[in-house]
C-alpha cells in the first residue's frame, strides 16, 4: 500500500467516522460541533490530492458553497439549525456534482423517516400506558408545537452513502 492510497483511505474513513460522530452528538444534544464539520472539510483536500483518479474539486467547492448559501437562508427562516447547515455543506463538498443527488435524496428520505418517527413517538407519548421518553417539543402559549429533530442523523445517512460510493470508486469496497 502506497502512502497516497493510505491517505485516501484515511480521508474516507475520517469523513465516514466524523459523519457518524455528528449524528451521535446531534441525537444526544441537538448540537453538531463546529470542530467535526471543520475536520470533514479539512480532510477533503487530502482526499483530492491522494485519490487514484482525478477529483472534480471545483464542483465540490461549488456544491459546498451553494449548500452553505442556501442553508444560511433556511437557517435565517428558523427552519434548520446552523450545525445542520454546516454539516450538510461539508458533506456536499465531498459529494460534488457527481454525488449531490445521492446526498440530497438519501438525506431527504432519512429525514422523512426521522420526522415520522418523532411524530409517532409524540402520539404514543400521549397514551397514558405507553412509557416513552418525550421527544424535544416546545409549546408557545399553547398555540404552536414544534418538534426539534436531530436532523444530523438524516444528513449522516446521506454523507455515509456518499462515503460508501466514493470507496467504491477508489476500489476499497468490493
Amino acid at each position: 500500500m502506497t502512502l497516497s492510497s493510505l491517505a485516501t483511505y484515511l480521508g474516507l474513513f475520517g469523513f465516514f467516522s466524523l459523519s457518524l460522530a455528528c449524528a451521535v452528538t446531534d441525537a444526544q444534544r441537538l448540537k453538531i460541533p463546529n470542530s467535526f464539520t471543520l475536520l470533514i472539510a479539512l480532510l477533503y483536500p487530502i482526499f483530492v490530492m491522494s485519490a487514484p483518479f482525478p477529483v472534480d474539486w471545483i464542483s465540490g467547492l461549488a456544491v459546498g458553497a451553494g449548500i452553505l448559501a442556501i442553508g444560511f437562508l433556511i437557517f435565517a427562516g428558523g427552519l434548520i439549525g446552523a450545525g445542520d447547515v454546516k454539516f450538510l455543506a461539508a458533506a456536499g463538498l465531498w459529494a460534488g456534482l457527481a454525488h449531490l443527488s445521492t446526498l440530497i435524496l438519501v438525506t431527504a428520505i432519512a429525514g422523512g423517516v426521522l420526522g415520522l418517527g418523532y411524530l409517532v413517538a409524540d402520539r404514543l407519548r400521549r397514551i397514558p400506558w405507553m412509557p416513552l421518553p418525550p421527544p424535544e417539543i416546545t409549546e408557545e402559549d399553547g398555540k404552536k408545537r414544534m418538534i426539534f429533530l436531530p436532523y444530523g442523523i438524516a444528513i449522516c445517512a446521506g454523507a455515509v452513502t456518499v462515503a460508501y460510493r466514493l470507496t467504491l470508486e477508489v476500489g476499497l469496497a468490493q
